[in-house]
């Protein structure tokens, strides 16, 4: 195939797609007519449009598939000379074979050998063979039904084995010479003959049959010539036939009145054919306007006088009314409604007692709806497991499930629960047999409830939704775009307004719809449920149009739109073959109303519409650097499609928030589970509309009282007294388990004013439980009450609503700030040095020498202290200006080159700096797995040294914050961090403590994994070490947020006198329940105190806040707080300890935003390099912290400022580059500053200034190689 030219326009293959059907008396005049005549015996009698589906179509056997184009393009290729009837046809149909080409090459080259093999070898021998036979037929006259002829006497033999048509032919041609062929030749003798050679040669070769059977190739036909008949079976192939054009090249002006064309060529090819017998000229007229599947004809680009659509007079919404007294149950009982709970009651009875469920009781109706809300509240509050609804945790467990069900009878239901009689199921193979038996009677009832409550809006939208199931089921589906890519696909029919689901049906499989066009049947099943007599408007994606179900709909008055794909049977090709540029359209028209789209957008658009009419409309699109976006044209039925489309995402939205669905082994349950939460959706959405409060009444609210409506005050439980007082075990095992057992009321409905006095309640029943327990072989009761007491980790006891007398903080008598002194004289390096010491600098040195020699690098010299001082102010400088690539600051662009870092370093020599630096000696590492492995080895050093200046140059302020850093970084390491929430998502974590007034950095620390803390509480351990920093002895305030906060933190704390306030989790151990469970309104608070100074609190906010704090008091103050409507804000009352907590809080957050300003960090794949340059940036912002703080002028002096005169002290008058030019004690005239011009030369050379620029330029007196930016200062700076 190398040898065969492959060539540019596939799009021309429709339009010369019947190149091959010509007259059979026509008279080979070149390789068209003879691959028409092999074609002929091919194909007969096939139609001359199934025979361009077989040629343009992977459906035709390969082998002559891939034969007939590679014959055709060899032909063309060894005989330019030789033209087809037209010279322009010919060129559009080589082509058009190009994207034909293509596909088959792939395709052979796919097949499993020996196929694929044979396939191109016999492609290969036939050329020879067809190369002498046409020349022959060619030069002698041969017309068009004698080469079908011929062909059709061998035809098996040829399609399965080249050699014997290549023996053939050249037997023949040796018989008869090229003179005596020209007069004497007869084609019956031709024939006869070629007849004989044949049989003789399938009787030697016995592998033709074999091969046939190997490939699985039809029969062997009879050897008999073809003829032509014009009887009734011609008729069934003039449709397709005549709707070729007798001349392949049609301008613009024809292919717009092709469809009349087209009839007009119809009428008068039917008069010629011999169809008398029949009289269906006119039979087949009228099938080819009506249903025209070709798209070849009736479409015009001129716009149509189509009427307006009915209008639309239905009363939209639902069918009943909601008085102010009903509820939302009242709602969703006109979806689940009494028979369908009397179904579950039912069949969920039928299927306990079949399987002799032991202790079964019959449920009721009450108990499925109790049921049925329960569950709905799982939705509401999910647990990691179904029994932790019911554990002793406070932290899982969820009270009011516990009241209505005990657990083992819970389980019972949903272990039990069915909706259909499985005896009367019809089993598999069998007429009638339904793969959803289980489900179809709920399914049935629910879609009747559906549509029974809704008048849908006049606008509907068809699509798919997915159940998650990934269990053994053969109607299970995989779909790898959609979020949940294995489940049971579901078809929905929803309102585009209010999504409110109409009707759905289970996928099966394609067992459901043998034979039928799945789209298309799946929506005329949807739209049985749409009232007829109204004009809907329907909308659906490209797996569902076709012209057809267009159709369809359009004959029961539903009007539809759809993006469609242009291969669509109907759909015109002259919409397909069109080029458009972005934001262009075209369209074309056919009666009655159809309408075809192409718009280019991103990408071809494509839509057929029976609604729409030509127009634009102005849309605002998102651009790139627009920050409003930009106004563009848009086809109008694009944009109406846009708006009406997603009805059943929206539906899939809702129905994603609150799922009720569990992980289950029966198919059926995550669908019974769905079709509840489509129950619950449609009844909000009824309410919603009803009280026209669209989103100020949420699903969850709504939720939230359906359960306790469906619930009411069923229990499930059994009522149990207290124990008749018979003593319990007396071993030391039910010892530990009293603590636990005894924070547990008997009542476990409790009232406020038992609540709030919980904590004397509680102890005063330990000591009567005490009392009663058989302990006296331990004599361990006050032991248990110490034990208690002391670690209280429960957090049920010692918590009061009373405020306790806590003694006032010690006053702080630190004086914050620098601990050095700056004078007039000094500037931000002298600053900078306190932190990036010379001993520092010097390890920095020491390392990158013993690194760079150690890797042996070519033509290293060793560095020094000024250079890396250098190094690291042209790096900062980097950071203040920023360029796309590294190589950009000594570029010859006046627009990217930064020319003062060409005057310090040539870059050659700051790259080696940059690739060899290095900050610790690799050899002196740990390996891996052994003790005392270090993950951060390559930057202990600087790291300890730098918290240690941190720490010498500053005294805190008395508050100070923890919190979490990230430094960006995606390369490979083992403890690089992914956190969602964060600006930097993934990066390398680091824990910092910060002065919170100033944003000053106390102490930081690289996470590496948790193999740090083994065993321990991460954040508890976290807080702990950053605070080895500071002083002890003074009173220090800490803020934290609840990844850190817990009561054993704050003890710790309070043990060192550091004081904390942090927001917690509300299931942190030690938090006092009662204000977990207290439910508040916006604005309200609850708090409580514990000794020695323990203050917890919940306040209402836009959600649940919780504080645990250790320098609390009760009380609020006044906030303005911004709410919309008031400029000015609104004051509003807001906890003490909530103010405190926001004021101080931020002092990390303060501090990231510093470091993120002029950040020196480029891209390495080295994970410690950022590293190092993130703490570079630390050293940079204390030091400019400290200054403004001495200087006073905190807003004047921008960190900008600082880092500028910052890389003017480190770089100093160093420079990197050579000295290049003439000996010192000869004087040159370099600097003689006469006659120095510019002059070029052929040969380009490196500029003697050193930037490491290239170029032709030089002086003509100094003879060096300059730039012309260069060129003055070559010749005035030494």
């Amino acid at each position: 195939m190398s040898n065969v030219r492959i060539l540019n326009d596939s799009e021309l293959l429709y339009q010369n797609k019947y190149l091959f059907d010509l007259d059979a008396t026509k008279k080979i005049s070149g390789p068209r007519e003879l691959i028409c005549g092999i074609l002929g015996y091919f194909n007969t009698p096939l139609s001359p449009k199934r025979r361009y589906e077989l040629i343009s179509t992977t459906r035709y056997p390969m082998k002559v598939y891939y034969f007939l184009r590679y014959l055709q393009a060899v032909f063309e290729k060894k005989f330019p000379d030789i033209h087809m009837k037209d010279p322009t046809s010919k060129y559009q149909f080589m082509d058009a074979c190009e994207k034909v080409f293509d596909d088959i090459e792939r395709e052979v080259n796919d097949w499993p050998n020996p196929i694929g093999g044979h396939m191109q070898l016999y492609m290969f021998e036939l050329w020879g063979t067809f190369q002498q036979l046409g020349e022959l037929l060619r030069k002698n006259n041969f017309y068009i039904d004698d080469v079908t002829e011929v062909f059709a006497t061998f035809r098996n033999p040829m399609l399965s084995h080249a050699e014997v048509m290549s023996e053939l032919v050249t037997l023949t041609c040796e018989k008869y010479s090229p003179e005596w062929f020209k007069k004497s030749l007869e084609s019956q003798r031709f024939i006869k003959d070629c007849k004989q050679r044949m049989s003789s040669c399938l009787d030697q070769t016995s592998s033709v049959a074999i091969f046939l059977s190997y490939h699985k190739k039809p029969q062997v036909l009879k050897l008999l010539p073809q003829e032509k008949l014009h009887d009734e079976s011609d008729e069934e192939n003039v449709l397709d036939e005549l709707l070729q054009p007798e001349n392949e090249e049609t301008d613009e002006e024809e292919e717009s009145n092709y469809h009349e064309w087209t009839l007009q060529r119809l009428k008068e090819e039917l008069g010629r054919r011999n169809l008398s017998k029949t009289g269906r000229k006119q039979e087949l007229i009228d099938r080819l306007v009506e249903h025209d599947e070709s798209g070849a004809v009736l479409w015009s680009d001129e716009e149509l006088e189509v009427e307006d659509l009915p209008p639309f007079r239905k009363h939209l919404g639902p069918t009943f009314v909601v008085g102010d007294e009903q509820n939302a149950g009242d709602i969703f009982n006109r979806f689940f409604t009494p028979d369908l709970i009397e179904v579950l009651v039912t069949e969920t009875n039928r299927y306990a007692r079949g399987k002799e469920a032991v202790h079964w009781v019959d449920t009721s109706a009450e108990e499925i709806r109790a049921f049925l809300g329960v569950t709905i509240r799982m939705g509401l509050k999910q647990v990691p497991d179904l029994y932790d609804y019911w554990s002793n945790s406070t932290v899982l467990s969820v009270d009011g499930i516990k009241h209505v069900f005990p657990r083992k009878r819970y389980e019972e239901l949903l272990h039990n629960l069915h909706c259909a009689d499985n005896g009367s199921a019809i089993p598999a193979g069998q007429p009638g047999h339904d793969k959803i038996h289980k489900i179809r009677n709920v399914l049935n009832i629910l879609n009747r409830n559906f549509q029974d409550n809704w008048t849908p809006h006049q606008q509907n939208s068809v699509d798919e939704g997915m159940i998650p199931f990934k269990g053994r089921i053969g109607f299970k589906q995989y779909m790898k775009d959609k979020p949940t890519k294995w489940s049971i696909k579901v078809w929905k029919l929803v309102d585009s307004v209010r999504a409110y689901l109409l009707h759905f049906k289970i996928y099966t499989g394609k067992t459901d719809n043998p034979g039928a066009n799945l789209g298309e049947k799946v929506v005329l099943d949807l739209c049985t449920s749409l009232p007829r007599g109204i004009p809907w408007k329907l909308y659906f994606d490209n797996f569902y149009t076709s012209l057809s179900l267009a159709s369809s709909l359009l004959e029961q008055g539903i009007f539809c739109t759809g993006t469609t794909r242009p291969n669509r049977v109907g759909f015109p090709h002259q919409l397909h073959m069109a080029r458009l540029k972005t934001g262009e359209s075209k369209w074309m028209m056919k009666e009655p109303r159809f309408f075809a789209l192409k718009w280019k957008d991103t990408k071809d658009v494509y839509v057929l519409s029976t609604m729409a009419k030509p127009g634009v409309e102005d849309v605002r699109r998102k651009e790139k650097g627009h920050v409003e976006g930009v106004i563009k044209q848009c086809p109008s039925v694009v944009v109406d499609y846009r708006k009406y489309m997603g009805g059943v995402d929206t539906n899939d939205q809702h129905l994603s928030y609150y799922k009720c669905s569990r992980k289950s082994s029966k198919w059926w349950m995550p669908v019974f589970m769905q079709m509840l939460d489509m129950a619950i959706v449609n009844a909000w959405i009824c309410e919603c509309f009803l009280r026209g409060d669209h989103n100020s009444r949420k699903q969850k609210v709504f939720r939230d009282e359906l359960v306790v409506s469906l619930c009411g005050k069923f229990t499930g439980r059994k009522k149990v007294g207290r124990p008749s007082g018979l003593p319990g075990p007396s071993d030391e095992s039910d010892e530990e388990n009293v603590l636990d057992e005894l924070l547990q009321p008997e009542n476990e409905e409790t009232d406020e004013e038992e609540e709030s006095n919980y904590h004397e309640w509680t102890l005063q029943r330990l000591k009567e439980e005490l009392g009663r327990r058989n302990l006296s072989k331990t004599g361990r009761k006050q032991e248990l009450i110490d034990r208690l007491v002391e670690h209280d980790e429960s957090g049920a006891v010692l918590w009061s609503d009373e405020e306790l007398e806590v003694e006032d903080l010690p006053p702080f008598r630190k004086h914050p700030g620098p601990t050095f002194v700056v004078g007039d004289e000094q500037n931000a390096g002298d600053i900078f040095n306190r932190f990036f010491t010379p001993d520092l600098i010097e390890v920095l040195v020491t390392e990158t020498n013993r690194y760079a020699r150690g890797k042996e690098a070519v033509n290293w010299v060793d560095t020094s202290a000024e250079e890396i001082r250098a190094f690291l102010g042209v790096t900062i400088w980097m950071g203040l200006k920023q360029v796309p690539d590294l190589y950009d600051y000594w570029s010859n662009s006046t627009v990217l080159s930064v020319d003062g870092i060409k005057h310090v370093f040539p870059r050659k020599r700051y790259e080696e700096l940059l690739h060899n630096l290095h900050c610790a000696d690799n050899g002196s590492a740990i390996p891996a797995g052994q003790p005392g492995h270090d993950k951060i080895h390559k930057i202990r050093n600087v790291l300890n040294i730098l918290n240690r200046n941190f720490q010498d140059n500053w005294t805190p302020h008395q508050q100070n914050s923890v919190d979490e850093g990230m430094i960006p970084f995606k390369g490979r390491i083992g403890f690089k961090q992914y956190m969602k929430d964060k600006p930097t998502k993934w990066g390398i974590k680091v824990w910092k403590l910060v002065d919170s007034v100033r944003a000053y950095l106390l102490h930081f620390k690289i996470y590496t994994g948790k193999t740090d803390n083994p065993g321990a509480n991460l954040g508890e351990k976290v807080v702990l070490d950053l605070c080895t920093s500071l002083p002890r002895g003074i009173p220090w305030k800490l803020y934290f947020d609840n990844f850190y906060t817990s009561l054993s933190l704050a003890s710790s704390l309070l043990e060192q006198g550091i004081f904390c306030t942090g927001t917690t989790r509300p299931n942190r151990v030690g938090f006092p329940h009662q204000l977990h469970m207290a439910r508040l309104k916006t604005g309200e608070s609850k708090w409580m105190m514990k000794e020695p100074r323990f203050f917890a609190l919940k306040w209402k906010d836009t959600k649940d806040v919780y504080v645990l704090s250790t320098m609390a008091k009760p009380g609020v103050e006044d906030v303005r707080r911004k709410e919309k409507g008031h400029v000015e804000g609104v004051i509003k009352q807001c906890p003490s300890v909530v103010v405190d907590y926001r004021k101080y809080m931020g002092g990390v957050d303060t501090n990231d935003q510093h470091l993120s300003y002029y950040k020196c960090s480029r891209k390495s794949s080295k994970w410690w390099m950022p590293v190092f340059m993130q703490m570079l940036d630390m050293a940079i912002v204390n030091a400019w912290i400290c200054e403004c703080f001495l200087r006073g002028d905190h807003n004047s002096r921008k960190q900008k400022v600082f880092r500028d005169e910052l890389v003017v002290s480190l770089c100093g008058k160093f420079t990197g580059r050579k000295k290049v030019g003439r000996p010192s004690g000869l004087p040159g005239p370099r600097f003689d500053k006469a006659e120095h011009w510019p002059k070029k030369r052929e040969q380009r050379g490196y500029c003697a200034c050193g930037c490491g620029s290239r170029g032709r330029i030089y002086c003509g007196k100094c003879n060096v190689p300059l730039t012309i930016e260069c060129f003055e200062l070559w010749h005035t700076t030494a």
